[in-house]
């Protein structure tokens, strides 16, 4: 199952899967945010914690029920600052 999610082969089905860890899988792997979008606000933490980690939806994420998803969204939301700020200087 990995590899086809790896390879990009039935995202819009396996996203509404009921397994967690595949719908987190998809979230690794989509190029395309509506995927993203779509579990946003999963019942699961596993997903929205792979959904902070690339950087979408931070700031409703940084407030979280979930204080583990909460604290990645936070440290995404703090290293995109910083990136922001390295290459704002960079272009000086």
């Amino acid at each position: 199952m990995f590899v086809v999610i790896e390879q990009g082969y039935g995202f819009d089905t396996l996203i509404h899967n009921d397994n967690p860890r595949i719908r987190a899988d998809i979230v690794e792997h989509c190029k395309d945010a509506k995927y993203l979008e779509i579990v946003l606000y999963d019942e699961s933490p596993d997903v929205r914690e792979a959904v902070a980690r690339r950087y979408y939806g931070l700031d409703i994420l940084k407030n979280d029920e979930n204080s583990y998803v909460a604290s990645v969204a936070k440290e995404m939301l703090i290293k995109q600052m910083l990136y922001n700020l390295t290459v704002s200087k960079a272009g000086n």
